[in-house]
């Protein structure tokens, strides 16, 4: 029973698999020598290929086909395709090189004249750096005389801040003189402007007048009196004293109104002609204190000139101590360059003697420019032979890249034997010592696959 239940799970497996998936025939292959080389991999692979072709078989697994396809990079006909695209490449590249040997040859030839020219001009720059040399030394000597006098101008400076110091102590003397004189100024100012507003208000009008109206009506208060008291007593004007007091104060009345227009007119006369002198006065008073404004301002002024001078030469001060020590860093670099230019000059002496070699060596290299320009030339006609051997040798490959697989020839790299996924595929198919191999023959389904005496049949 159970031999009958293995042989129907069998069957169903191959029913649904294949039998020859579910049991593949193996072939092992024995001997003497390691086949874990190019060679044996690429005899296993004939082996492989020519079972793969028998009737009946599906696929073919072995050390060179150990996923049951063809590796198609061990075939010449795929490595000559490649070879072919290669060749193409350096052919390409062998035509640009030719190209460039041809332009760097018509480049040459077109450089030389350049190059004589620039024999011709070595020799004004041979000149030039003569010149330039006795140049340095005209500097130095100048140099040394500008040295000499910003040492000397160093210590002027020095010498020109002290005179600026004591003149800077003075002008504070005198501008706290001014200060004192402005302040002098202003208070005659406001004395001016006093006297000046006490006269205007005199002159205005305002000044006093003698008033004669208080004795005018008192007379005529008396008058009045009088005249009442001889209506109260009609006896009274009898009275010849009584009536001749009536007289004198009737004449009194009259000769106080006649004062007082006498006094007035005279009076009047006399204050027009003192307000006229005080107006004179007080114009002059106002003149004077507009005077005194104007110089009020310009005292300002010089107060705040004086003030921006002492500003002004306390910058100069600081300037002065700025130059003084400019002065001084200039001289020590002046000293250091003058130190440094015979240095420069035996420079430029050395570079005259190479400028005398390169003149030299242009002439040589003028000579062999035509050498290798006629060396271009020579290699680009060589390139060009090659070119016309690769284009042959890119025939013969196109002819085997287009060769069949059952024609074309196996070569296995050996950059494939060491390739690790490779080398996992070979430990399957092949011993550790390389001398058993197996090839694993999976058939169709319902066939079965025997070999005898070296020969491959099927059997339905």
């Amino acid at each position: 029973m159970t031999a009958i239940r293995q042989k129907k799970g069998f069957e169903i497996v191959s029913d649904s698999f294949g039998a020859g998936q579910v049991s593949p025939t193996q072939i092992y292959l024995e001997n003497d020598d390691n086949m874990r080389t190019g060679d044996y991999i690429a005899l296993l692979e004939k082996v492989s290929a020519d079972l793969a072709s028998v009737k009946g078989v599906d696929m073919v697994m072995s050390a060179s086909r150990p996923a049951g396809t063809r590796l198609d990079a061990i075939y010449v006909k795929n490595q000559a395709g490649q070879l072919e695209n290669g060749l193409g490449d350096a052919k390409g590249g062998i035509e640009q090189v030719k190209s460039g040997l041809l332009d760097a040859s018509d480049q040459l030839n077109a450089s030389s004249p350049s190059l004589n020219q620039a024999v011709d001009g070595i020799d004004a720059l041979q000149s030039g750096t003569a010149q330039t040399k006795d140049g340095v030394a005209a500097l130095n000597v100048a140099l040394t005389q500008i040295r000499d006098g910003i040492s000397s101008g160093s210590k002027g400076a020095g010498q020109l801040k002290q005179a600026v110091k004591t003149a800077r102590s003075e002008l504070a003397k005198l501008e706290s003189g001014q200060k004192q004189l402005q302040q002098g100024y202003v208070t005659i100012q406001q004395n001016l402007q006093k006297a000046a507003d006490s006269l205007a208000q005199f002159s205005g009008g305002n000044a006093g007048q003698i008033d004669t109206s208080g004795l005018t009506n008192q007379m005529k208060k008396v008058g009045n009196s009088l005249q009442a008291f001889a209506a109260a007593h009609p006896d009274a004007t009898q009275n010849a004293e009584f009536q001749n007091l009536m007289r004198d104060v009737a004449g009194l009345e009259t000769a106080g109104s006649a004062f007082e227009n006498q006094l007035k007119s005279q009076l009047g006369k006399q204050m027009a002609a003192l307000e006229a002198k005080i107006k004179e006065l007080n114009q002059g008073l106002n003149q004077l204190s507009d005077g005194m404004k104007q110089l009020n301002a310009k005292s300002e002024q010089i107060s705040t000139g004086l003030s921006a001078f002492h500003a002004g030469l306390g910058q100069i001060e600081t300037g002065l101590t700025q130059l003084e020590s400019g002065l001084t860093q200039a001289a020590t670099g002046q000293n250091q360059v003058i130190l440094k230019l015979p240095q420069l000059e035996s420079a430029l002496a050395q570079i005259e003697g190479g400028q005398a070699e390169l003149k030299t060596g242009f002439s040589a290299v003028s000579g062999q420019i035509g050498e290798l320009s006629n060396g271009l030339s020579s290699g680009a006609s060589g390139l060009t032979q090659v070119e016309s051997g690769l284009s042959q040798a890119n025939g013969l490959l196109n002819d085997w890249s287009e060769q069949s697989y059952n024609n074309s020839g196996i070569y296995v790299p050996d950059e494939l034997l060491t390739n690790p996924e490779f080398k996992q595929a070979l430990d399957q198919y092949l011993s550790k010592d390389g001398k058993l191999a197996t090839i694993n023959v999976v058939l169709k389904k319902k066939s079965v696959f025997q070999c005898c005496d070296g020969r491959y049949s099927e059997v339905k």
